[in-house]
């Protein structure tokens, strides 16, 4: 609440994130996760797994930040929120 408010509709919400890829986004949600427990950091279950690194075919997780994305937007969906209003909260610009 001590953070000003901008008057600029379109600035990001988070500027320090604003030059971030989206790799980076669920890389750190991924960390998150594994630091409650949910899962295993990338980093722990590549050397149990004894992965070859960059070169190694990736898993995908059941949860992730996408998979976080998707229950969002099936609960927006379920509560009756337009499409519109969804995808401007989800980030989806198209149908």
């Amino acid at each position: 609440m001590a953070q000003p408010a901008g008057d600029d509709p379109k600035a990001p919400l988070c500027p320090s994130f604003q030059d971030k890829t989206v790799s980076w986004l669920s890389n750190q949600f991924r960390e998150v996760m594994a630091s409650a427990g949910l899962v295993q950091s990338r980093g722990d279950h590549d050397k149990k797994e004894g992965k070859a690194g960059r070169g190694a075919r990736r898993q995908m997780s059941d949860v992730s930040f996408h998979s976080l994305r998707h229950t969002a937007t099936s609960l927006l969906k379920n509560a009756g929120v337009s499409d519109v209003v969804a995808r401007d909260i989800i980030g989806h610009e198209s149908e």
